[in-house]
């Protein structure tokens, strides 16, 4: 099993890649030539720079790599993070932060570094922008304008779902009138990057509830017919997944305050959707029933998948997580597949980091995956090399897991994502 991060290299190479960790880091070389005299960005970087380029080294990306993405998040992700100190409580995190950093592992392949923000401007909460749309708006069209080094960012969907479930001016009025509690979700977007030796893939996120406060019309009733105008728009062919994604989300009390979805920036006909739910019932009862959709997944990979998720709970000794947070999960919709793809995140903050890390080090090694299991706490502990984990509980945010026939497992880690 090779390491999932990235094989060091050996040599020269080796030696170079040492010194740059020990000494020269990237992320300090960069913030000494700033681009901005801009005090948010200047802040922001402060607090998460020096993450972001930990990841990048601790995860192996080459030295080329390591700046490319590090001028990537300067230029764009640090922008669009809004004012310093924070006042947009953004509902992406447990701790307001707009910013979220995790690490994908997966069966056989090089690891992942993935940052998602919810981009905020001075105009957020304001009665020019009162759900925080316009800062979505204009980083979508900055990256656009990059061209081919970022890819083709394919906003066809994008605009279909913000037509969908996007706030008008109309409607902001409407709802202005309403009163809206301190857990009550107001904002509108996230967006997300993963860091991929092929470039930088971006995907969309967009909440649902708003749009049925504004409209009146069920929030169940306003996806199925938002997919099914983009089925018959890109002829995705995946009416049977949707159908069953829905079904099972109203009879799993799925559909609430916290239900959003997601899709990949690209084309239409190709992109996966995934629809997430939030359930208050921590329990491995409700863990079971959501992997299986209420018993309407019964596939040999759902039921190994489920094996897996049975070992990770009780190695997390989940009946524990039951005071901590909430059970969150997606459904991943593939374009021709009429079975959708479970994805479980069960929350960690509040619970000990040297345990989370020491127990994530377990179930790596109980997959196989001796390199992850031998470094995985060294490299949580240099991560954030100013805290003690045997003392903390504030580091590890979430843990997921996903399992299919193609790609095997998918474990990806979710850090609290600030220095400050």
């Amino acid at each position: 099993m090779e390491h999932p991060f990235k094989p060091s290299p050996t040599g020269e190479e080796a030696s170079a890649d040492t010194n740059v960790r020990l000494d020269n880091k990237p992320w300090d070389i960069i913030v000494k030539y700033p681009t901005s005299s801009n005090a948010n960005e200047l802040s922001w970087w402060q607090d998460v720079g020096p993450l972001f380029g930990r990841l990048l080294q601790s995860t192996g990306y080459s030295i080329t790599q390591q700046y490319q993405y590090l001028l990537f998040a300067r230029n764009h992700i640090i922008p669009s993070l809004g004012p310093y100190p924070q006042r947009w409580p953004s509902v992406m995190t447990y701790t307001d932060l707009p910013i979220e950093m995790s690490v994908n592992f997966q069966d056989n392949r090089a690891s992942t570094v993935r940052v998602g923000i919810e981009p905020i401007c001075e105009l957020a909460g304001t009665s020019s922008d009162r759900f925080d749309q316009v800062a979505m708006e204009q980083l979508v069209a900055r990256l656009s304008a990059l061209g081919p080094g970022m890819g083709v960012l394919d906003r066809v969907l994008y605009h279909h779902f913000v037509r969908d479930f996007g706030i008008s001016e109309a409607e902001t009025t409407k709802l202005n009138q309403e009163v809206f509690g301190p857990h009550s979700v107001q904002s509108t977007y996230n967006i997300g990057f993963d860091f991929k030796d092929t470039g930088v893939a971006t995907k969309g996120y967009i909440f649902l509830k708003l749009k049925e406060r504004a409209s009146g019309v069920p929030m169940w009733r306003l996806l199925s017919e938002s997919l099914g105008r983009l089925d018959a728009m890109a002829g995705r062919g995946d009416v049977v997944a949707v159908r069953q994604v829905v079904e099972y989300m109203k009879e799993g009390g799925g559909f609430n305050e916290y239900t959003y979805l997601a899709w990949d920036f690209v084309d239409a006909a190709k992109s996966r959707v995934k629809v997430y739910g939030v359930h208050g019932d921590l329990r491995l009862e409700k863990a079971e029933e959501v992997w299986t959709m209420g018993g309407r997944l019964e596939d040999p990979a759902t039921l190994r998948g489920l094996e897996l998720v049975r070992r990770l709970w009780g190695l997390l000794e989940g009946d524990k997580l039951v005071d901590v947070g909430v059970l969150m999960w997606n459904y991943e919709i593939r374009p021709g597949c009429d079975m959708p793809v479970p994805k479980l995140y069960l929350p960690l903050l509040g619970r000990n980091d040297m345990f989370v890390a020491k127990t994530l080090a377990q179930f790596f090694q109980s997959l196989g995956w001796t390199e992850q299991a031998r470094t995985y706490v060294d490299n949580v502990q240099y991560l954030f090399s100013d805290e003690k984990l045997e003392q903390s509980s504030r580091l590890h945010a979430w843990v997921s897991l996903a399992y299919t026939e193609e790609t095997g497992v998918y474990v990806s880690v979710y850090y609290h994502s600030s220095l400050a």
